[in-house]
């Protein structure tokens, strides 16, 4: 009996877990510094974390 089939399976979740990445990716660079700082000041632990991950990137001076 021959498991093929696994193959194709395995490559469409790397295909959905790859375009999850992306999508959070472009989520953190699309959001704007003056919301960031605003998410910042009220509280959400991940909005911390997002805005000194975007001050540290390099060329994410644009608003």
């Amino acid at each position: 009996m021959a498991h093929w089939w696994w193959g194709i399976v395995a490559a469409f979740a790397l295909v959905l877990f790859n375009g999850f990445f992306v999508a959070t990716e472009f989520a953190i660079v699309k959001v704007r510094r003056t919301r960031l700082r605003e998410l910042e000041k009220r509280g959400p632990r991940i909005a911390r974390l997002s805005a000194r991950r975007r001050v540290a990137q390099p060329g994410s001076e644009s608003d």
